[in-house]
């Protein structure tokens, strides 16, 4: 989740609330972590790569409170913590 320091992203925290906003908009626990961020980042007129980082940023600074007992990995359904009760 870190990546997103690693690839030099300079977090804006408007646009981290509004991918946020967007991101649980399209959420659903069947679709593909990859799927989302591509629909988000049509939504808000980006890049996917761009979209990854402040998928990653707000995994990272809680914008999302995505689960950390669940495996992470663009090819499979994101878990959210709400939905690991």
């Amino acid at each position: 989740m870190r990546t997103w320091f690693s690839n030099r992203y300079e977090p804006d925290q408007d646009r981290a609330a509004r991918f946020s906003e967007y991101f649980l908009g399209e959420y659903g626990t069947n679709i593909l972590l990859s799927e989302l961020i591509r629909k988000t980042a049509r939504l808000m007129c980006i890049n996917e790569a761009e979209a990854q980082n402040l998928f990653r940023y707000c995994a990272w600074s809680a914008h999302l409170d995505v689960s950390l007992t669940h495996q992470l990995e663009l090819d499979r359904p994101l878990v959210l913590r709400d939905a690991d009760t």
